[in-house]
This record gives structure tokens, C-alpha cells and sequence, in this order.
């Protein structure tokens, strides 16, 4: 279940944020480059990695009903698992990219979370859509 899948990603992605918070508290000075660089993959983890997944377990499994739509999945499992790779290797790429101070592969990997992004939207705007065209006939 991709849903499951998203919730523990979120989880695995608030225990990063975790250790580079504590990191910036403890030993890296957060004025720093590398301080700097630190800061940019916590926002990463915790803003993007955390609430995204969330956002995506959940409302995969919940917006199906709320719109109308029972049990039907919102995401097929192919579309899922490339929402779920898109996202976490995204995350993790843009992050690991941020600490290293690779500015280029920052920018190609933030990419992917936004590719994610994109194809959870188109599939809760056809489901929307579909829904509306149905309710009208």
C-alpha cells in the first residue's frame, strides 16, 4: 500500500530533519557554509520530506471519499509508485546535492518532488473533473 509507503517515508524524512537539527544545535556552525548547506537539506526533510508525505498517504487514501469517488484509488500503482520515487529520491538527492554544495545537481534534483507534485494534481484534478461530469449527467 502506497499510502503506508508515504507514511513511513514521512517518518524516515522527520528522523533527518532530526539529526541535521541536532547537528546545527550541537556541533556545525550554523553561520557557516557548511552550516548553511545543513539548514538548506532540514528545510528539505522536514518541509518538503515530512509534510509532503503526509500530505500524499493521506489524502490518497482519504480524497477518494471525500469526493464521491468509495473506494477507488485515487492513484493507479504505477502512478503511485513513481509519485513515491519522485518524491523520497527527489528529496533525498536534493538534500545529499545541498550538503555536498552541488549547485547543478541541487537544481535537476528538485525537480523530481515537483514532477510528484505535478502528477498527484493531474490525477486529483481528472478525478475532480470526472466527478463533475458525472454529476451533471
Amino acid at each position: 500500500d502506497w499510502s503506508i509507503c508515504h507514511v513511513f517515508a514521512a517518518l524516515a524524512h522527520l528522523a533527518a530533519a532530526a539529526v541535521c537539527g541536532m547537528l546545527l544545535l550541537l556541533s556545525v556552525d550554523p553561520v557557516g557554509a557548511s552550516g548553511n548547506r545543513l539548514a538548506v537539506a532540514y528545510g528539505l526533510f522536514l518541509l518538503i520530506g515530512w509534510t509532503s508525505n503526509f500530505i500524499v498517504g493521506v489524502g490518497s487514501r482519504m480524497l477518494p471519499g471525500l469526493i464521491g469517488a468509495g473506494a477507488t484509488p485515487l492513484l493507479s500503482p504505477v502512478a503511485a509508485g513513481a509519485v513515491f520515487a519522485l518524491l523520497n529520491g527527489g528529496i533525498a538527492a536534493a538534500a545529499a546535492s545541498a550538503i555536498a554544495g552541488e549547485t547543478a545537481a541541487f537544481r535537476w534534483s528538485c525537480a523530481a518532488p515537483f514532477a510528484a507534485a505535478a502528477l498527484f494534481a493531474a490525477a486529483l484534478a481528472q478525478r475532480v473533473h470526472t466527478l463533475s461530469r458525472t454529476q451533471r449527467a
